[in-house]
């Protein structure tokens, strides 16, 4: 009676010994599987440039003073998730094509146009809680005005947007606004890249040239956080 006994719990262990290690296989199969399709989607993910402290803004060298036309603002495409047009009320500045810029050696660079923007795209994208660097010309090489032309008489308050491609908009409202001296911008400028009070903040920045038009004296920055 006893051996009989003793054989059918050494069954039941042999079973709840297989049992376990069949939960263990399953277990490690998953963890593999699921680290193969993590690190998959990772290698697959778009990541932005690693953001540069910028120190100074690029003069812009012979920019296009060419209007682009409605049609061509409207058939302006970038990614879902990449700023698509800009839009400041108080600056009279509608669907402003917003190009994509880089910075070399801490340097900014600026749009080819007059009439459009440039978003740094080392910096963050709307909607994701950190800090965006949009840049702009006061002018061409002809005098003619640019759209951050007047970019220092934005005010506390104002409202600017930004849409992206998928046609989602991101409203800001002004938080502060500077206009600095050629001489002392790359301190400011340094000071500049964060967010304010913990909120995604949009940054405008563009070179002032002297009255004359002969060269750049000031830079002008604008910073604005998002409307909740």
């Amino acid at each position: 009676m006893s051996l009989k006994i003793s054989k059918t719990a050494s069954n039941i262990f042999k079973i709840i010994g297989w049992l376990a290690v069949l939960i263990v296989v399953v277990l490690m199969a998953k963890v593999f599987f699921w680290e193969k399709s993590y690190y998959a989607n990772k290698t697959n993910e778009r990541r932005n440039e690693a953001t540069a402290v910028i120190t100074e803004i690029a003069s812009a060298i012979n920019p296009s003073e060419t209007e682009p036309t409605q049609e061509e603002i409207d058939q302006h495409q970038v990614a879902a998730d990449e700023p698509r047009y800009l839009y400041i009320p108080r600056l009279d500045l509608n669907k402003i094509i917003i190009e994509r810029t880089s910075v070399n050696a801490h340097v900014l660079q600026v749009p080819s146009n007059i009439h459009e923007v440039a978003w740094y795209s080392g910096s963050a994208r709307p909607g994701t809680g950190a800090y965006i660097i949009i840049s702009g010309l006061d002018s061409g090489d002809s005098g003619k005005k640019g759209v951050f032309a007047n970019l220092d008489s934005l005010e506390k308050g104002n409202e600017i947007s930004i849409e992206t491609g998928s046609g989602e908009k991101y409203n800001y409202e002004v938080y502060g606004v500077g206009l600095v001296d050629k001489s002392n911008a790359k301190e400011e400028l340094t000071k500049v890249q964060k967010t304010i009070d913990g909120k995604e903040t949009l940054i405008l920045v563009t070179n002032i040239k002297s009255e004359n038009g002969s060269k750049y004296e000031s830079v002008a920055i604008v910073q604005a956080t998002i409307k909740e």
